[in-house]
């Protein structure tokens, strides 16, 4: 045989510094990085969207973004409200906008998007090829609401 078999004991420390990378998020290009030291740096990091942008959409100071992309009023009320979502590929597909509550399509951002007022805000729905978004915007009013989601989806398609 050409090659040469492992030891049962060689296997078990490449199966433990593998383990161990693993538990830590270290693969072999974070290898050797520093990891986030917070939640909010990483955030920040997966989130298209600051604090500075999504307050000047609204016209009011929010904080974030949050571990999930949201954003919240900076003196802790309920409202604002603004949520970044990645959508999975097939959300653009067909008759799924319109399944999922979006009957407008909103021109003028170079893709095809829609808007659709929810219980809970109005939500932008961008269809960016395989990966499309959506913001959902809860603030004091509907016309608030739908300029603020438009213009954060330009923010997030010009990418500043």
């Amino acid at each position: 045989m050409r090659g040469r078999l492992l030891s049962s004991s060689a296997v078990a420390a490449v199966l433990a510094a593998v383990t161990v990378g693993f538990v830590h998020g270290q693969t072999s290009s974070s290898a050797g990085q520093t990891p986030p030291t917070t939640a909010a740096t990483a955030a920040a990091s997966r989130c298209p969207l600051t604090a500075n942008q999504v307050s000047t959409a609204l016209g009011t100071p929010v904080k974030g973004p949050d571990t999930v992309c949201g954003f919240e009023s900076a003196d802790g009320k309920s409202r604002p409200h603004v949520l970044f979502v990645r959508q999975f590929g097939g959300m653009c597909g067909g008759s799924i906008p319109a399944e999922a509550g979006y009957k407008e399509q909103v021109p003028g951002l170079g893709l095809t998007t829609y808007i659709a007022k929810f219980p809970n805000g109005t939500r932008v729905l961008v269809c960016r090829g395989v990966t499309p978004f959506e913001i959902t915007v809860d603030a004091a009013s509907a016309d608030l609401e739908r300029r603020a989601a438009i213009a954060l989806a330009r923010q997030v398609l010009s990418g500043s």
